[in-house]
C-alpha cells in the first residue's frame, strides 16, 4: 500500500465531500477563467480581478497535485497505488512567477516579466495533464466523487 505523506483526521466522508466540492470547485473555476483572460474585461481592475483568480486556482491545484504544503489532502487519498505525485509536472520557474507577482508581496515583483496570455496557456496545458494523470488513476468510488463534481460546476 502507498504511504500516504500527510496523514490527517479527515473522516472518509469529508475527504469525498472535499474531492466533490472543493477540488471540482478550483478545476472549474480555472477552466472557466481562461476563456475570460482571452477577452480583455473593460476596465484594468476587473482583468487584474480575473488574471489574480486564475493563477490563485491554479496554484491551489498546483499544490495539491504535487502534494505539497499548505495543502493538507493528499492526492493518493482518491487514487489507485499506482499513482505517485509528480512534484516536477509544472515548470519550477513558472511557478515562481505565479508566487512572486500574485501570491507574495516581495521585491521580486519589481521587473520580473508579467505573467501574460501564453504563460495563462501553459499553466492551464501544464495542470490540464496533470488532472488527466489523475483521472486515469482514480479508484472507482473517487471517480464517482470526481464526476459528480465536476458536473456540478457545469463542466
Amino acid at each position: 500500500m502507498t504511504k500516504i505523506r500527510k496523514p490527517n483526521a479527515a473522516t472518509e466522508s469529508v475527504a469525498e465531500e472535499w474531492l466533490r466540492r472543493h477540488l471540482c470547485y478550483e478545476v472549474g473555476m480555472m477552466r472557466q477563467l481562461l476563456p475570460v483572460l482571452a477577452h480583455s474585461p473593460p476596465s484594468q481592475f476587473e482583468r487584474n480581478i480575473h488574471i489574480e483568480c486564475f493563477h490563485l486556482h491554479a496554484r491551489n491545484l498546483i499544490e495539491f497535485f504535487k502534494n505539497k504544503d499548505p495543502c493538507d489532502i493528499d492526492p493518493r487519498r482518491f487514487t489507485k497505488p499506482s499513482y505517485q505525485p509528480d512534484g516536477n509536472f509544472i515548470d519550477k520557474d513558472l511557478e515562481a512567477r505565479i508566487n512572486q507577482q500574485i501570491s507574495h508581496l516581495t521585491s521580486n515583483r519589481v521587473g520580473a516579466k508579467q505573467l501574460g496570455p501564453s504563460d495563462w496557456r501553459k499553466i492551464s496545458a501544464t495542470i490540464e495533464a496533470e488532472i488527466a494523470r489523475f483521472e486515469k488513476h482514480l479508484t472507482k468510488d473517487a471517480e464517482g466523487h470526481w464526476r459528480l463534481g465536476l458536473s456540478d460546476m457545469g463542466l
